[in-house]
């Protein structure tokens, strides 16, 4: 299976030519390359500039009337936030001590979320890798979805995602596998997890970071850009990623966007409510000013540990470089520059309707209007987590 991509360069006519036809030709040539220089750059549309500002938003009547918006935090607490000027969060529901819960997102049709979810093991006490469950909005009918081949599964559980008809979850698992040296190292594959029989399916050999279609036909992931994504290496970090863009099936993958169009893409990616757009983080490659660690957080310190056992990648991984928010056309791969706001790591979620985009940063909480091209921030208390919008 070789790597496919949408365009592919001009070839040359063999035979004898006049000087005048050979300069027609170079001619011809010449525009036929700049043509496809430019269809395979970033260049951000010059009658669509790039959001640089946010102010806080002062009214209510400057926000969408859409619901809430849903996020974790680094203590492992699940979160709501009321979309209204100066917001602030409350507790979803009460976790029992010991726990920890992280990326959820919601559901539309089954009227639920499902996350990722660290407990200790009654038994034992000794501290799971990561699960999948899910549950209402208010902790109740909270259920394990995921649990690998056996209670003892090395596997972590980590960035679900809802099937469109609300039957399945699909989610990364990370895998450990001990390399020529003895040296662990992590493989990434996607699985789908059937709701009814609890069956899991290896989709996506090597990949991570699923995000499904709403008409459920397509799904697009992070997979290593170099080589053929069934082949990528164990070691999936030391790999620059691309998006890539399958069949609901895993079938027929081909690249939307090249790893080298980035320093760094980040997951999650979510699809917009037609499916023709997907939204995504990440780091522009033009931008090679590392950024400054965030500040220690309290919150975070007790949970470090546990995640240095099971997690080969931090939950609340910070980029190197700033990001932004992009959006990229699901038929042509057209990149298009959303935000330049150089933020940290933020996490891109559509609105039910697709007419704003919200995500939550250093800075605080983001609401963009995508047709205005236009951002205001709910609050400026950064939010160090994964946020997600549920709707009225």
């Amino acid at each position: 299976m070789g790597i496919r991509y949408r365009a592919g360069l001009p070839r040359r006519h063999k035979g004898t030519k006049t000087c005048g036809e050979l300069r027609r030709k170079h001619f011809l040539l010449s525009i036929a390359l700049i043509f496809f220089a430019t269809s395979c750059t970033r260049a951000t549309n010059p009658e669509r500039p790039p959001i640089t500002d946010a102010p806080l938003a002062t009214d209510l009547s400057q926000l969408p009337n859409a619901g809430q918006l849903i996020h974790d935090t680094p203590n492992g607490k699940l979160w709501t936030m009321p979309l209204r000027p100066q917001a602030e969060s409350t507790l979803l529901f009460p976790q029992t001590p010991g726990t920890f819960a992280f990326q959820p997102v919601w559901s539309a049709t089954t009227k639920q979320i499902a996350y990722g979810f660290i407990r200790p093991n009654t038994a034992t006490g000794v501290v799971s890798s990561a699960r999948i469950w899910s549950a209402n909005l208010d902790g109740t009918s909270a259920a394990e979805r995921a649990q690998g081949e056996s209670p003892d599964f090395a596997g972590t559980y980590r960035d679900p995602a809802w099937a469109h008809d609300g039957r399945s979850i699909w989610a990364t698992v990370q895998l450990p596998e001990p390399d020529e040296r003895g040296v662990i190292r992590f493989r990434a594959e996607i699985r789908r997890i059937d709701l009814a029989t609890g069956n899991e399916t290896i989709v996506i050999a090597a990949g991570r970071g699923p995000a499904l279609s709403p008409n459920g036909q397509q799904i697009a992931y992070l997979a290593a850009d170099t080589q053929p994504a069934d082949t990528q290496p164990a070691d999936t970090q030391t790999e620059r990623n691309a998006i890539w863009l399958a069949a609901l099936d895993g079938s027929d993958p081909q690249i939307l966007v090249a790893g080298d169009q980035f320093e760094e893409i980040y997951v999650p990616m979510r699809f917009s409510p037609d499916g023709k757009t997907i939204a995504f983080a990440a780091a522009d490659a033009a931008n090679q000013l590392q950024r400054t660690p965030p500040a220690p957080n309290a919150w975070r310190a007790p949970f470090d540990m546990v995640a240095s056992w099971f997690a080969p990648t931090a939950i609340h991984a910070h980029g190197l470089y700033p990001a932004d928010v992009w959006l990229v056309d699901v038929e042509t791969g057209n990149l298009e520059r959303l935000t330049n706001l150089s933020e940290d790591h933020p996490t891109p979620v559509w609105s039910p309707d697709g007419q704003h985009i919200a995500f939550a940063g250093v800075l605080g909480v983001y609401v963009i209007d995508v047709a205005q091209r236009s951002a205001l921030r709910i609050t400026d208390q950064g939010v160090d987590g994964q946020i997600n919008w549920v709707g009225n």
